[in-house]
């Protein structure tokens, strides 16, 4: 199963939004940055979130 680099996740989802460091702090343990990606991604929308969270940990399938 192909699986996304830190950099490739982040683009795929925001395109180089240049403030998402200010949300998801580069400091943060792996699983946890990755959660919050996917929560600002589908920001407002919880459900979508974890699901798309869950699509990525599972299948390792961006759903941005």
């Amino acid at each position: 199963m192909r699986t996304f680099g830190d950099q490739e996740l982040r683009d795929l989802l925001f395109g180089g939004d240049a403030g998402l460091d200010k949300r998801c702090p580069t400091d943060l343990a792996a699983h946890e940055k990755t959660r919050c990606y996917f929560q600002e991604r589908y920001k407002g929308d919880p459900l979508a979130a974890d699901l798309a969270l869950e699509l990525y940990e599972k299948w390792a399938i961006a759903a941005g």
